[in-house]
């Protein structure tokens, strides 16, 4: 079964990771209203930049003065916007502009930049919910599943009844194989909600997960089975009650040499 749609539906994921749906309505009312788009806030900031910068045309003399002006006013510009800003900038031209068009390099070094962005929020503020989330769905996206799910858990322990990142932890310790962890998630976000939506869509996650055990995804991670094969033939044998290979027979020319030195 591939992991892709272990415990979520794939328009599920999308929903929850991106487009800002909400599991509850107690997480959604804790949120309060969403942040404006980190990329309005920079085309916000450019035009009014240009604005500026024609504006005050006449007044700066000689052409060079009056690009030298307009360099100084885009890096005033760019040093407004926070960290917040230009790191979810960065995952946005990443993911809805290079990857639907197969550009993957390009949008992984936007990736890669929007979680530099996102350390730095975290350096500043480390309770700051919108860079943990942000840097867990960079991480997500990149495949990077353990990180994604301990920055989902550390949203959960900011705030308990933040129900859709327990989902999301759930879902990407799922991908990374871990069952266990992932089922012990959803029921903790299961005693935190009495939101029937919210109940029902967790069901629906731990049948999935249910399902998924049954076809022996057993919740190990996946190096820890690779290994587990290898280790097993290692140890056959060696126990009191393995079978043991049949003795080798001696081949001529083990045999010692007759006495008295004959030919």
């Amino acid at each position: 079964m591939p992991r892709k749609s272990l415990i979520l539906g794939s328009l599920i994921v999308f929903l929850l990771l991106f487009a800002g749906f909400s599991l509850s309505s107690r997480a959604a009312a804790a949120g309060g209203a969403a942040p404006a788009s980190a990329t309005a806030a920079i085309s916000a900031a450019a035009a009014a930049e240009s604005a500026s910068a024609s504006g005050g045309a006449e007044a700066l003399g000689p052409q060079e003065d009056r690009h030298k002006d307009t360099k100084a006013r885009r890096g005033g510009q760019a040093d407004q916007l926070s960290h917040l800003q230009r790191g979810a900038a960065r995952f946005e031209r990443g993911f809805y502009e290079l990857l639907p068009k197969n550009r993957k390099a390009e949008a992984e070094v936007e990736f890669a930049a929007a979680a530099r962005e996102y350390e730095l929020a975290l350096a500043e503020e480390p309770l700051s919910r919108e860079a943990h989330r942000g840097l867990a769905r960079v991480f997500y996206i990149r495949k990077n599943y353990v990180d994604a799910a301990a920055h989902y858990r550390r949203l959960t322990e900011i705030d308990p009844f933040d129900i859709d990142s327990y989902a999301l932890a759930a879902l990407a310790l799922g991908e990374s194989g871990r069952l266990a962890e992932a089922r012990t998630e959803l029921e903790k976000a299961r005693l935190r909600t009495a939101d029937p939506h919210a109940l029902t869509m967790l069901d629906g996650f731990l049948r999935k997960l249910d399902e998924a055990e049954k076809q022996g995804l057993d919740g190990k991670p996946d190096a820890e089975k690779e290994r587990e094969p290898a280790a097993k033939e290692g140890t056959d044998g060696a126990a009191g009650g393995g079978k043991q290979a049949p003795p080798r027979k001696r081949a001529a020319a083990d045999s010692p040499a007759p006495a008295g030195g004959g030919r």
